[in-house]
């Protein structure tokens, strides 16, 4: 009987060391990093030019008119902006002034974008509104308006673009090519001592901007 005792306690003792064993954890620590990069590659080429214009001062606060270069590069001409319907916040009546393409030399600006996600849409919004002012800016000189931009997108489906969300959609590859244009409208801003216009350049610039 004592022999048999101690046979199982040794039995027992080897039991408890092998669930000891197998408890034994080994625990490691892994980094985990995420990179944002919103950043889309925006370019462009060329200017918006009107070409060369004969141009007057209208003779009351609101008196102007205006020609439009479509951003569809498909139109060669400029036309005549309605007041009625085109910039009537500017312009209620033509008073005086007029303006008239005389060489038929206009160019837009075509932008590029690259590097988003394929047919990733995109918000566009549309430039604040600018004026082309004599060189050096000299008082009571008359300016022009730069207002009533439009958009035109020649990649992918071509057709004009409404500028806000959805305004662009690019292709496959992630890029999307578009056009500007504008109305350029004489000075709205008039008063007694306003200068006419000058046989001379006027420049401004605007802003574009596109999100998604």
């Amino acid at each position: 009987m004592i022999k048999v005792i101690k046979r199982n306690n040794i039995a027992l003792g080897v039991a408890i060391l092998m669930l000891a064993t197998a408890a034994t954890a080994s625990t490691v620590t892994v980094n985990a990093s995420a990179t944002v990069d919103n950043a889309i590659d925006l370019t462009f080429t060329g200017d918006l030019g009107f070409g060369t214009i004969r141009a007057n001062v209208g003779d009351a606060v609101n008196n102007c008119v205006g020609l439009v270069l479509d951003a569809d590069p498909n139109v060669t001409t400029l036309a005549a902006a309605s007041t009625e319907t085109t910039f009537a916040t500017n312009c209620t009546a033509p008073g005086t002034s007029d303006i008239i393409s005389i060489d038929g030399a206009i160019s837009r600006p075509e932008f590029t974008i690259t590097g988003v996600p394929a047919f990733q849409v995109l918000t566009m919004s549309a430039p604040d509104d600018t004026e082309l002012v004599l060189t050096g800016n000299p008082p009571n000189a008359a300016k022009f308006q730069l207002i009533d931009f439009s958009a035109f997108q020649t990649s992918g489906t071509p057709g004009a673009v409404t500028f806000g969300n959805s305004a662009l959609t690019a292709d496959n590859d992630g890029s999307v090519v578009f056009s500007i244009g504008a109305v350029l409208a004489t000075d709205h801003e008039w008063t007694a001592t306003l200068n006419n216009y000058q046989d001379s350049a006027y420049s401004g610039s605007f802003d574009v901007t596109v999100e998604y």
